[in-house]
């Protein structure tokens, strides 16, 4: 937690780019959270109703809303971009200037891979959560919320069976976050051994060769490139069985509310444009939770 809070306290020089892309994000959300209500407009209204003109004007405000959340997403990445890259920027100049200042010992210490990969992959990953991961966690939070409170108002009984198998759907995708971050943690350590052994081979080429060590240090490098492959594999395992049953879980919500929400329909319980709001507004709720469980993973 603490590093987090240290990490957060890089936006300060960049706080109203940060707040304007929070802003056109949660934009751009609402105008999302519109788009079933009026699918479901047009299909009771325009297409039960027998109101055919209804079809343009529905069709001119999905045109509309899907223009603006355009050029509000334009706005948002651009907003959030300039933050990220420029707090990217100051912690990569910060780091090289506490690398400068350190003893000829402390280089002893760690190897050059291991200070490369710092300086370019682990930068670029606070740029990622503060530009992007931050952005995404609060407003998919709010979205998940704003969408259950819809579900609910809409049919609740409906609401409750449907979102059920989200819990489920979170804890699968928490637990496949925390298998998996340790293994890429693994591979980006071993790749910065592959890069030291590469760099010290390059730079101590001469040597290598006046003590004939040419057959040696291939084995080494062979060595480390192949714990490399054990890690990737050993991800690429991890994401087989994960990720197919984490698009499963929502294939069962959809079933249901097809079941269930069908029944209502053919009974007159329920239109058939509340049916297929409720389905897209389920679907909407998919990434969301899956985003949050693999951020609450991390």
């Amino acid at each position: 937690m603490r590093t987090i809070w240290r990490i957060l306290k890089l936006l300060g020089d960049y706080k109203w780019y940060t707040a304007l892309g929070f802003a056109l994000a949660f934009v751009q959300m609402g105008l999302g959270l519109v788009v079933p209500r009026i699918v479901q407009l047009t299909i009771d209204n325009a297409l039960e109703g027998g109101e055919a003109a209804l079809l343009v004007t529905y069709g001119l405000a999905l045109l509309g809303i899907a223009v603006v959340r355009l050029v509000v997403g334009v706005g948002r990445r651009l907003a959030t971009g300039k933050a990220s890259l420029g707090i990217e920027y100051d912690l990569r100049n910060r780091m090289w200037a506490h690398l400068l200042r350190q003893p000829f010992a402390y280089f002893d210490r760690w190897p050059t891979g291991q200070l490369m990969s710092r300086a370019m992959s682990d930068v670029q990953n606070v740029r990622m959560f503060l530009g992007y991961g931050l952005v995404f966690f609060v407003t998919n939070i709010v979205m998940m919320i704003a969408i259950a409170v819809i579900l609910l108002a809409m049919d609740w009984r409906l609401a409750l069976l449907s979102l059920a198998f989200f819990p489920f759907l979170l804890l699968v995708t928490v637990r496949f976050s925390r298998r998996l971050n340790p293994i890429l943690k693994d591979v980006q350590q071993r790749i910065a051994d592959v890069t030291a052994t590469a760099e010290e081979n390059v730079v101590g080429s001469r040597i290598v060769r006046i003590f004939a060590r040419e057959a040696d240090e291939l084995e080494k490098f062979s060595d480390r490139s192949f714990k490399v492959f054990e890690a990737s594999v050993a991800a690429a395992r991890t994401r087989a069985i994960y990720i197919p049953l984490i698009a499963f879980i929502p294939n069962l919500a959809v079933a249901l509310l097809l079941y269930y929400g069908g029944r209502q329909v053919v009974q007159g319980d329920l239109d058939v444009g509340s049916l297929v709001a409720f389905y897209l507004y389920l679907m909407l709720l998919v990434y969301p939770a899956q985003v949050i469980g693999w951020l609450t993973g991390l």
